[in-house]
């Protein structure tokens, strides 16, 4: 019986192998042609809410969320305002405010150009570290990613998701953020 089982094993141990692989590739090549559509959709673009709501459409798809912000720097880099927010229906509406840079997750990702991934069991926790945030926090988003836009190696905005589970976001998406933020 035993080499019975033995010769059974050396059968199925080398298939799960296999069917991990190929699970794995077939996870790639769906997240290269959500990457290939989101740039795609981005070069032809003519009217940017049309455009936003289409690359919101194809980033559900690769990430979970409930919530999608574009948010835009001022010119005078003194705050920002979100030019474009999708929700699912998980969370009550967030407003499109103009709000103060300073102390905000966006004042952070634009001085250090680069990402932020927040999450917290506390929501005090949270609003005491991003005061501006207050308001999304408050009404149910417990994890966020943050990347910047930038366009002649300046930062001109930020590109956030949000959900309201807790610890939604890895570093793993946080990467696939950045690469979508990049085009």
């Amino acid at each position: 019986h035993l080499v019975l089982l033995e010769s059974i094993a050396a059968i199925i141990g080398p298939a799960i192998h296999n069917a991990r692989l190929f699970e794995a590739s077939r996870h790639e090549a769906t997240e290269r042609t959500a990457f290939a559509e989101i740039g795609r959709i981005i070069n032809s673009a003519t009217d940017i809410q049309e455009t936003y709501q289409q690359f919101a459409a194809v980033l559900r798809n690769v990430i979970q969320v409930d919530l999608i912000t574009i948010s835009l720097i001022t010119n005078d880099r003194q705050r920002f305002e979100h030019d474009f927010i999708w929700q699912s229906g998980n969370l009550p509406p967030v407003s499109s405010n103009v709000f103060d840079l300073a102390g905000s997750p966006v004042e952070q990702i634009t001085d250090a150009r680069s990402s932020v991934l927040l999450s917290s069991n506390s929501t005090s926790e949270l609003i005491a570290s991003y005061p501006t945030m207050g308001e999304v926090v408050r009404k149910g988003t417990n994890s966020g990613i943050g990347v910047p836009l930038g366009a002649s190696d300046e930062v001109i905005g930020i590109l956030s998701i949000g959900s309201a589970d807790i610890d939604a976001y890895s570093h793993a998406d946080v990467e696939k953020l950045e690469r979508i933020g990049a085009q």
